[in-house]
């Protein structure tokens, strides 16, 4: 059976869906939502004159970056609702810091900065000091995710009005329902479920102790910290180097989830004979994509990985764990089911996928978040300036409370540590990052 759906809408993939419920999900326990932040390093001073300029060329070609969403009532299917006038919903504000106690200040106000109504999905902070310059974009992840922001970036790097528009021209803004195959989907969505449960039956580590109980904005507040680290030229390739003597060619994903299980591990200090962890992967589905024809929405799956190892186990023993959980996730084909399964979801109301995710996550369902986003593959320069760095900056749910993210800019690897304040305390996350330091140094 096909159920009817209008062409020229934009509607949410099932993954989009799951997205905009952890936003919600967000808002309700943090009182900020599922978004993320670019942390743009740069060469020299931009023009927000020159930012503004472009911002609404592109604005007034991309209806859905002023968009909200509903749902369509013949179908049920949720869709982007622009309205006919064109508005630009973005903000760029523009502030001065002496030194670099400053702009760490400023860029914690901007993490737990949420936006100011539900038309508005992207944000930029323009920052200015002694031989420092910055350009932070913060996205909504319901119109983009971390690879589609990096491409976003692309747009900002065109030099005129018409270059914005043929640029534009490359991306697909509309997106069917997809309402077909429901057999497909059932069949995806029990598979889906069975694995969950099975991962379910040990309860896994974690290092915050704080769980949904009650209203979480009251016990723990909204408030996020990040730490980023930018490993020279050098040592990226002494990480790389370890990484491939540990973890074998090409496996530092493996790695770097090994080297943050170990390094929690060892903060934890619990004398149990097994460790259980478990950690939910982002992974990209653009597949050989070009161009920025995918840039909006969320082209994304997970990989929902679960390992256990004896407390005294080496880097390479969990490497290992977690190169045959990958296996596992690739050989029974789980991505693809996810994203089959999560269309289901879309008749599901938010508030009612929110209770349903809060019942959930009262446990300890999660060890801590986790992305590696490689290689970046976005503009060497923008607006002029030359970029020196891109780092991300995601918010991250409670529990666990704690997330790691590594990203690769013009071969220098970056490393962004984001915790919840108000139940892990910054002295363990010291320990953490010192650990992880020294994974990534060669053994004398």
């Amino acid at each position: 059976m096909r159920l009817p759906y209008f062409k020229n809408k934009t509607y949410l993939s099932g993954i989009d869906w799951i997205i905009s419920a952890i936003d919600y999900y967000l808002i309700r326990t943090s009182g900020t939502g599922n978004h993320s932040t670019l942390i743009i390093n740069l060469e020299k001073k931009i023009s927000i004159k020159d930012l503004d300029v472009r911002l609404q060329a592109i604005y007034q070609n991309i209806p859905v970056l002023s968009g909200n969403i509903k749902r369509d009532k013949i179908n049920l299917a949720p869709y982007w609702y622009c309205k006919k006038k064109r508005q630009n919903t973005y903000q760029i504000f523009e502030h001065k810091c002496e030194n670099k106690e400053e702009f760490e200040t400023l860029k914690f106000n901007i993490l737990n900065e949420k936006f100011k109504f539900c038309y508005q999905h992207l944000k930029f902070n323009i920052i200015n000091g002694p031989e420092m310059y910055y350009l932070l974009m913060t996205f909504d992840h319901k119109i983009l995710d971390a690879h589609g922001a990096e491409m976003f970036l692309q747009l900002l790097n065109k030099s005129s009005e018409e270059k914005i528009i043929a640029k534009i021209r490359e991306i697909k803004q509309t997106n069917a329902a997809k309402l077909i195959n429901w057999q497909k989907k059932f069949d995806a969505g029990r598979d889906i479920q069975r694995h969950l449960i099975q991962m379910s039956k040990n309860e896994c580590e974690t290092i915050g102790s704080c769980t949904i109980k009650g209203t979480l904005k009251n016990k723990c507040g909204q408030a996020q910290e990040s730490l980023t680290t930018v490993y020279t030229e050098q040592e990226t390739k002494v990480i790389k180097r370890i990484s491939e003597k540990r973890a074998g060619f090409m496996m530092e994903t493996a790695f770097f989830l090994a080297v943050c299980t170990k390094s929690i591990n060892s903060v934890l200090s619990e004398n149990k004979p097994l460790c259980h962890y478990s950690i939910p992967m982002p992974i990209d589905m653009r597949g050989n994509s070009k161009g920025l024809k995918k840039m909006l929405r969320n082209h994304l799956s997970f990989m929902f990985l679960k390992i256990e190892f004896p407390q005294k186990a080496t880097i390479e023993e969990i490497s290992t764990k977690y190169k045959h959980a990958i296996l596992n996730e690739v050989s029974n084909e789980y991505p693809e089911k996810l994203q089959k399964a999560t269309r289901l979801a879309r008749i599901c109301p938010l508030g009612i996928l929110y209770r349903f995710m809060s019942l959930s996550m009262k446990g300890k369902v999660c060890s801590f978040a986790f992305s590696n986003l490689g290689e970046s593959n976005s503009v060497k320069d923008i607006l002029g300036s030359e970029i020196k760095c891109i780092s991300h900056m995601p918010r991250v749910p409670t529990p666990p409370g704690i997330g790691f993210f590594f990203n690769t800019f013009s071969k220098k690897l970056q490393f962004t540590v984001i915790w919840n304040k108000a139940i892990i305390e910054k002295n363990q996350v010291n320990a953490i990052v010192n650990k992880i330091n020294e994974c990534f140094k060669e053994e004398e």
